[in-house]
């Protein structure tokens, strides 16, 4: 039984594989299937005709935005006394972190938090000051 090997399996033209495979697209064909699409695609030009009226016109030669210049600069403002906020402790606690790692203790990490805390306040309040003063 080991010996046995399969029979030749005959495999019919490429071409007659091929035009067999039209055959059976042109048959699954639905006519009602092209109606259907132009309908969904009329949908969708009407559904983004509305969404471009919808949409806030920028002012002529502003930002594409449609944000003015002081708008602008408040959002940067307001971004950058977030980070501040966030990330200055953040990093005090990370090195601070580290520094326990090594010397095995638990000062460090309550203490550079505290400061990067402070530090970080600290700058939200001069870049807000600055911001106010401008």
């Amino acid at each position: 039984m080991a010996d046995e090997q399969p029979e030749d399996v005959v495999v019919p033209d490429p071409a007659e594989i091929a035009e067999r495979a039209r055959a059976k697209i042109e048959d699954s064909h639905d006519d009602g299937l092209e109606a259907r699409l132009r309908a969904i695609e009329q949908t969708a030009a009407k559904g983004q005709a509305h969404f471009r009226k919808a949409q806030p016109k920028p002012e002529e030669g502003g930002p594409s935005s449609g944000m003015t210049p002081e708008q602008g600069r408040n959002l940067g403002v307001g971004l950058s006394i977030a980070y501040a906020i966030l990330g200055a402790p953040l990093v005090g606690f990370g090195i601070g972190f580290l520094i326990d790692q090594v010397t095995k203790g638990v000062f460090w990490r309550g203490a550079l938090g505290l400061l990067g805390c402070c530090l970080g306040v600290g700058y939200a309040m001069v870049v807000a000051n600055r911001s106010a003063n401008s």
